[in-house]
């Protein structure tokens, strides 16, 4: 066999590995072939944010555990005043699962002729602890400063379990009830008396359409000293992103009252509501 001198093995690897000297005049790829090659990724292994993402939140960004509303509008009221007012009221919730704290103020006040006729301030804070999707336990504590109810002031505390019985996002049933217990003190009177009792909650919330949601809320407190039925029917109808119109009737029912009190007095109030 012949044996090849070195200089062929020299010249095959050159021919194999060493580009042509002429490669850098030749002339640029036609357009077909940069097509086919595919863009040129510039700073590869890099995110990219195209102009579109401009000005867009990231739906990664966690949501803010804190919501609430602020209302006021007119208020109506009958039973022990008829009359014509001014309602305020504000909500504060915060949520991060499992815990719920929800603290509510309103205030109602009519006059006429220079005179108050109706003021009512109320106060609610309620805490759920959810132990499972459908199933929590609750805790309030309820202040009630009625001018015109025969009370002083009257406090109400409750604890209990409750259930969602329907959650979806067109219908919403939640029901709860537990123990109770009710301080109050007359008016005309310096004793603070207390009564135990019972309490159910009925919330019932169906979403008509986007911009409007229906809701009935019915809550009835038994005691030793007295009974209570407070049924509220609401209508939100959503105007922009963060503001709202309400339009509520609510009627509430006590038996026995003090002397020279009605048992049942009704509220109507149309307001404006902005959350944030």
């Amino acid at each position: 066999m012949l044996q090849q001198p070195a200089w062929t093995a020299d010249l095959l690897m050159t021919a194999l590995f060493d580009p042509p000297l002429d490669s850098r005049d030749a002339s640029p790829p036609s357009l077909a072939q940069s097509a086919a090659a595919g863009p040129e990724r510039p700073n590869a292994g890099q995110v990219e944010v195209g102009q579109g993402d401009v000005g867009q939140t990231d739906p990664r960004e966690p949501k803010s555990p804190w919501s609430g509303t602020l209302d006021i509008g007119g208020v109506a009221r009958s039973g022990n005043t008829t009359n014509l007012g001014v309602s305020a009221g504000i909500e504060v919730i915060y949520e991060a699962a499992p815990w719920r704290h929800a603290g509510e103020l309103s205030f109602d006040y009519l006059e006429a002729s220079g005179t108050t006729e109706a003021q009512v301030l109320d106060a609610e804070y309620q805490l759920h602890y959810d132990l499972t999707e459908k199933t929590f336990v609750y805790g309030l504590t309820h202040y009630e400063d009625d001018r015109f109810s025969g009370f002083e002031y009257e406090i109400t505390a409750s604890g209990g379990l409750g259930t969602r019985l329907i959650e979806n996002e067109i219908l919403e049933w939640t029901v709860a009830a537990g123990p109770s217990l009710r301080a109050f003190r007359e008016e005309d009177s310096d004793q603070v008396e207390t009564a135990p009792g019972f309490r159910l909650n009925n919330d019932v919330a169906w979403q008509i359409s986007e911009t409007a949601k229906l809701a009935n809320e019915t809550e009835v407190r038994l005691d030793s000293e007295r009974s209570e039925v407070e049924n509220e029917t609401s209508l939100t109808l959503q105007i922009i992103e963060s503001l709202a119109g309400k339009f509520s009737f609510t009627a509430n029912y006590r038996s026995p009252v003090p002397e020279d009190t009605d048992e049942l007095d009704t509220t109507t109030k149309a307001s404006l509501i902005y959350g944030f």
